[in-house]
């Protein structure tokens, strides 16, 4: 994990020490922010998840929904190595009310990339702003860098009209699968966007992918995303995503009598055939494999 943390009071900014990756700022008004993220390198356009920690040491209850601010009280400015300014998107961030006990801490977890549509492989940097009880706290400054991943396959596609589209035009789309290696292992993205660098509607890791054997991927007459990739030495995930970009659900099958695939079947439905679904329940966390594997409908 990335980390680090600073305060501000009235007197201003007092001595930085940088240890273990945390920076403490010595000020007697105690309230802390501090950032992190569990990774430093993400897909362009994928979600860019953040931890925004705040620590409240002044003796009194911070509450933000009764405290008068000339804008959000929590705000973020993202920068390049250039020490550029990234402009926000359309869409603002809101910060959600909360409120803090004395020798409380809070967590949020924050996706700044609809906020910030970074257009651009690079190395940028990110910066809080807490404006709290009449007083502006810096956070400290979270590196972070953008990479293009390996596209592994596309298609061009033109989807059927939106339901409640007057003008019944198709919608055009561009689905990709992209492959990044981290840490973990090989990971495995499904992006769904607008052709020529248009609207991009999700840039989602699905999860380790076993370097041998390529992943299945096929679109329905509706624009529906099917994703089937081997996941494990013998087990397979397959997940789907709307014309849109939402995810519609995951389903796991294992090899043990025969090789599940993807298909297409009579009525142009799509269905995984071969091999055993596998269950998980939902209690127990604990995963059931049926003996009967799967086979086409008669």
């Amino acid at each position: 994990m990335i980390a680090g943390c600073a305060r501000l009071d009235g007197w201003g900014l007092g001595a930085g020490v940088l240890l273990f990756g945390w920076l403490a700022v010595a000020a007697p008004a105690q309230v802390f922010v501090r950032l992190s993220s569990q990774r430093n390198e993400f897909l362009l356009f994928e979600p860019i998840k953040i931890q925004v920690e705040l620590v409240n040491q002044t003796g009194e209850v911070i509450d933000t929904g009764r405290m008068k601010t000339d804008g959000p009280w929590l705000e973020f400015m993202v920068t390049n190595m250039d020490h550029e300014s990234i402009s926000q998107g359309s869409v603002a961030y809101s910060p959600p009310r909360i409120a803090l006990l004395s020798n409380q801490s809070k967590v949020l977890t924050v996706n700044l990339t609809p906020y910030f549509p970074i257009q651009k492989p690079g190395r940028y940097l990110v910066n809080a702003t807490v404006s709290l009880m009449k007083k502006s706290i810096s956070s400290n400054s979270l590196g972070f860098a953008m990479v293009r991943g390996s596209m592994i396959w596309s298609r061009l596609f033109k989807a059927p009209p939106a339901a409640d589209d007057p003008s019944h035009t198709p919608r055009d789309r561009l689905y990709a699968l992209f492959a990044h290696r981290q840490a973990k292992g090989q990971i495995l993205y499904a992006c769904v966007r607008e052709p020529d660098e248009g609207r991009v509607f999700c840039m989602e890791a699905l999860g380790n992918m076993i370097d041998y054997g390529d992943p299945q991927s096929r679109i329905d007459n509706q624009g529906t995303f099917h994703i089937f990739y081997q996941s494990g030495t013998r087990t397979f995930t397959y997940v789907r995503f709307s014309v849109n970009g939402k995810f519609l659900g995951v389903r796991y099958f294992a090899n043990l009598s025969s090789q599940p695939s993807l298909v297409v079947l009579d009525n142009r439905e799509m269905e995984v055939l071969g091999g055993e679904e596998i269950f998980i329940d939902e209690k127990t966390g604990e995963t059931v494999v049926p003996t009967a594997p799967l086979v086409r409908p008669q």
